[in-house]
């Protein structure tokens, strides 16, 4: 007999009493819920509930979904609930966990398995029962929950599983749930789509016409077949390429001096398609990109209410709060959300949470996730997606960003100790014994971070300067030899994987002690030390940038932050890269 099972007891009775109670005719998701519930009572208390139907009635029942007892035992009011509210209570000699249609009852059978009989989900591998002793649900128990955000996505690699994006409560469209999960957003169209839907456009290095009568009528055509192919689809993306080259034509130019934004005339574009189809699917949003170049509001233009705004601060410092108005580029980004939400119903954020020229590296800002969550709550921000290393496994802190982001995603106002204890409790089950000195260099890296004014393509160097990290080389280098010491099983891999970030810097930094002015004994160590590392980012397919991976040319008498050129939004000219090349980062 397992000797950890806790008594559990729900108004005083046993919890082998009660009968986990389904309509008849339930819903697939419901039947998730169901037995998720019978799966964690049973690895919790040793009981295996009975099961039954709504056609009967027991002495003590769990009841899951929507089933007759509602108006004859007890009424739920689902007004509120949106997709993904609940509701659990106890009433009499029932528990009942009641949500909306769609994933709101799933959603209630994981909080009451967290919450109550306190089980965490770190991973998809990794979940901890972290509750301690007997489990006395009370006979007035109630907890009633609705998500600030209607959209919540992950794309890290780690979250990828459609079973544990469920449990982190993610809802996008990265992914098919299927309908035993409650499904998707019904998602159409594509990001940085207008190349495919205009004719006269060759490539989508340009920007089309917006203003041109014929280029509207085009699109509306292309946008209406594809609908008739799919026409339950809920949220409709159009948006401008990947590229700063807007129609300079008299009109749009005219329209863009008139609002003093070029979102003048991408927001007229997309208020004409919405109109187009308003009336034939009275549901259906579009979705289009408020991103670089028509990221300020217009001053005139307003969009439609049925047009949904991605914005996205793609320019600002990941190192200090989005709201903070002493980081210039943070100020800016405060305004335009700010003048959005003024003039427009629905907004949603795509945000940036790795650095793009080099996924290993640092990136100093978990605690800031929380704070920058419940700025977008303040200002009525309804969903938002992280974008993330969607390309391969962390080589930094990649799984413990992904659990924070879904516990602030969920519940954007969770406190600054509840969110501690979250990252506590998730480095000590994935980190093993030493995880606080994994917390000492993350101090280390905000703290640092905090002093500059870095981007989201902002070198290693430039992010935390070579100068800390020499000056504090013993205490950080203690920190990740006495992680990987005290790590036991898979958590010395964990280590070993997120060390990554760490090695990739000292590496660099010994690079002339070791190779350039070592002897030829310390140049054949330091040759062998990166290929030891290279080899071990490619075992576990460690990725180094967006839009590279590994090469077999690669040259290890070269410290590995010059292995490969990075990547930046554009080429040569970019303001990032021309930094890197004047400061000999590269």
């Amino acid at each position: 007999m397992n000797t950890e099972y806790r008594k559990m007891t729900i108004a005083g009775k046993d919890i082998a009493n009660y009968t986990l109670v389904l309509a008849e005719n339930h819903t697939p998701v419901e039947q998730t819920a169901a037995d998720e519930l019978f799966k964690y009572v049973k690895q919790t208390c040793g009981v295996e509930l009975a099961r039954g139907d709504d056609r009967y009635d027991y002495d003590c029942e769990i009841v899951i979904g929507k089933t007759n007892r509602e108006g004859k035992y007890y009424d739920v009011d689902r007004g509120g609930f949106g997709d993904d509210g609940y509701i659990i209570f106890a009433k009499d000699n029932r528990l009942v966990f009641a949500g909306a249609k769609k994933r709101g009852t799933m959603y209630a059978v994981y909080d009451f398995i967290e919450y109550v009989l306190g089980w965490k989900f770190y991973t998809g591998e990794l979940e901890v029962m972290r509750g301690k002793g007997d489990i006395d649900v009370p006979a007035d128990y109630k907890r009633e929950f609705v998500p600030v955000f209607e959209y919540r996505e992950l794309d890290w690699v780690c979250v990828r599983d459609r079973h544990t994006a469920a449990k982190f409560r993610i809802n996008g469209n990265y992914r098919h749930f299927g309908e035993e999960f409650g499904g998707e957003l019904k998602w159409g169209g594509e990001i940085h789509s207008f190349a495919n839907y205009f004719d006269n456009m060759k490539e989508s290095s340009q920007q089309p016409c917006l203003s041109d009568p014929k280029n509207i009528e085009m699109v509306i055509e292309k946008i209406a077949k594809r609908l008739e192919e799919n026409p339950d689809v809920d949220l409709f993306e159009i948006s401008q390429n990947d590229n700063q080259n807007y129609c300079k034509c008299e009109n749009c130019t005219r329209i863009d001096e008139e609002d003093e934004s070029h979102a003048g005339t991408n927001i007229r574009f997309i208020n004409a398609l919405s109109d187009a189809f308003r009336e034939k699917y009275p549901k259906l949003h579009f979705q289009t990109f408020a991103y670089q170049y028509t990221r300020k509001p217009p001053k005139v233009t307003k969009p439609n209410d049925n047009i949904v705004i991605k914005l996205c601060p793609m320019e600002c410092s990941p190192s200090h709060p989005l709201f903070d108005r002493d980081c210039e580029p943070n100020r800016e980004f405060y305004d335009h959300l700010t003048g959005w939400n003024e003039i427009t119903k629905k907004i949603y954020i795509w945000d940036y949470v790795t650095n793009y020229a080099y996924f290993i590296a640092p990136f100093p800002n978990l605690h800031l996730q929380r704070e920058n969550l419940r700025f977008f709550a303040d200002n009525h921000v309804k969903g938002y997606y992280p974008e993330g290393n969607y390309i391969c496994p962390s080589g930094e802190f990649g799984e413990l960003r992904a659990y924070l982001l879904s516990k602030a995603m969920w519940n954007p106002y969770i406190s600054a100790e509840e969110y501690q204890e979250e990252m506590n409790g998730f480095m000590e089950a994935y980190y093993g014994e030493g995880w606080e000195y994994l917390l000492d260099f993350i101090k280390f890296t905000e703290e640092e971070s905090a002093k500059v004014v870095p981007n989201m393509w902002s070198h290693p160097f430039e992010m935390i300067t070579r100068d800390a990290y020499n000056a504090n080389r013993e205490r950080l280098d203690k920190d990740w030899d006495e992680a990987e010491r005290l790590a036991v099983g898979p958590q010395k891999l964990n280590v070993q994987k997120s060390r990554c970030q760490y090695k990739i810097i000292t590496l660099t930094l010994d690079y002339d002690e070791r190779y350039t002015n070592g002897d030829d004994q310390s140049k054949t160590n330091y040759l062998i030390e990166n290929c030891l590392f290279y080899n071990f980012l490619a075992k576990y397919d460690i990725g180094w940038r967006e839009a590279a991976m590994y090469s077999i040319t690669t040259d290890f008498s070269k410290p590995p932050l010059k292995w490969f050129r990075p990547h930046t939004y554009g080429g040569p000219e970019e303001p990032f890269l021309q930094g890197w090349i004047e400061n000999d980062f590269i």
